[in-house]
């Protein structure tokens, strides 16, 4: 452990930015709770609430697999001196999914408002869109990120933020709907993806002025070295879907729009200290991992993966217990100063939200073991059951224990699938010569 001291020490510079991005995203996430629960209400709320699942559910499925990959392979490429093909196909896969992506997107929305009315299909279209764009932003972030340019990923993180809060609240204060704050919510966005994407072409330019001429096979090569590597994360992107949004459908069809939105501000609130937590301890320690990690060739490269796997998940559990502890002493003024009367006087769920939350995302860094071993699809199971259990649960918690039973169902859903992950880890490594 004095040895993980020494490493954070030698970051620290690396740390320091990290925290003040996310510092300054937490506050940001705080400030758009307090003023947007004000001018919306809860069925406004709720409306935005569900329309973020929508571009969830996109993002999820295409963008989120392909920043793993971005992630994964930035330090390998580079390492081999093949930095310039790396930029090239992770251009051309993301021009592609757009090209894949539009058509469907309108058509799909005009759909929607055909046979839903306007509400929804503003909301099937928003919410798409959103999630073209903050999903390109997260790749891009990825990359940033596995580039360890720490400065530039804090500025993106702290951008999109706040300009996306910002241009909410300035939609709502003209429109007055969650639909509004959706399309606010794009506009933001798609200002620092923009910013992003000049940065990342830039380096792609450098590259290409430094380097040789890239063959078409070998472009190829890569191509098929990057999907194959996603394919797996796209394969359990179903399950994944309906343990990030199916508490708020669920809400919806058995209390509606009203009770989606006291439920997604309480966890918004609950969510903002945990994922601050995660996101650090992942900007941070991931893209080190993945370097320690290399092609996991040398039982030195094995050894020093595993290990600093497992200082992560340790500081990850005691931090996590901590905020559980502290939320569930100050939920209710908490809940009270960030929101209204009307939404606070639920704020009893807070602490199981939290201990749920942090509890699935100690499982996600878990994962980072089978990714190491380029074998991400070892988590299909547990992430299968995970979703069974949260929405069988879910179902039969929330139809009479209203949000307190989705708070309860997230918890149940969440500890089956920390131990589901820890029996796979188990089993790779019996199987493998990576010994614990």
């Amino acid at each position: 452990m004095f040895t993980f001291i020494q490493q954070i020490r030698r970051l620290r510079s690396e740390l320091l930015w990290v925290l003040t991005g996310h510092a300054a995203a937490f506050l940001g996430g705080l400030v758009g709770i307090k003023l947007l629960t004000r001018l919306l209400g809860p069925v406004g709320y709720g409306q935005l609430a569900l329309g973020l699942t929508i571009a969830g559910f996109l993002t999820t499925f295409l963008h989120n697999p392909l920043s793993n990959a971005a992630a994964r392979f930035y330090a390998p490429y580079r390492d081999g001196g093949k930095e310039g093909l790396y930029f090239l196909v992770l251009r051309n896969l993301h021009s592609k999914l757009l090209l894949l992506l539009i058509l469907p997107v309108i058509v799909g929305s005009l759909l929607v408002y055909l046979t839903k009315g306007s509400v929804w299909g503003g909301l099937a279209f928003w919410g798409l869109m959103f999630g073209v764009i903050s999903g390109t932003g997260v790749s891009f972030l990825a990359w940033q990120n596995a580039a360890r340019d720490r400065k530039n990923a804090t500025l993106a993180q702290i951008g999109d933020v706040w300009l996306r809060i910002s241009s909410a609240i300035l939609a709502v204060m003209l429109f007055g709907t969650g639909v509004a704050a959706l399309g606010g919510y794009c506009v933001g966005s798609l200002i620092i993806v923009l910013w992003q994407y000049s940065r990342f072409h830039q380096q792609q330019r450098k590259l290409g002025q430094l380097g040789t001429m890239l063959q078409k096979e070998q472009v190829r090569q890569t191509q098929h070295e990057f999907l194959v590597f996603i394919v797996p994360f796209v394969g359990y992107a179903l399950f994944t879907v309906v343990t990030l949004f199916a508490d708020r459908w669920i809400l919806q069809f058995f209390a509606g729009s009203a009770f989606v939105g006291i439920y997604a501000a309480l966890f918004q609130i609950a969510a903002s200290p945990v994922n601050l937590l995660f996101a650090v301890i992942n900007q941070l320690m991931v893209p080190i991992i993945y370097e320690r990690a290399g092609s996991m060739i040398s039982q030195k490269q094995q050894f020093e993966a595993r290990r600093l796997i497992n200082r992560t998940v340790l500081v990850a559990v005691v931090c996590s217990a901590f905020g559980t502890l502290l939320t569930a002493l100050l939920a209710h003024p908490v809940a009270l100063m960030l929101t209204t009367p009307e939404f606070a006087k639920h704020s009893k769920v807070l602490w199981l939200l939290v201990l749920g939350l942090s509890m699935w995302q100690v499982g996600q860094v878990m994962t980072l073991v089978g990714n190491c071993m380029h074998k991400p699809m070892s988590y299909i199971w547990p992430k299968g059951t995970h979703a069974v259990v949260l929405c069988i649960s879910g179902i039969s918690l929330t139809s009479f224990m209203g949000i307190t039973g989705m708070a309860v169902a997230l918890l149940a859903s969440s500890f089956v699938y920390i131990t589901s992950i820890a029996a796979v880890n188990v089993r790779l490594y019996r199987l493998s010569q990576w010994q614990p």
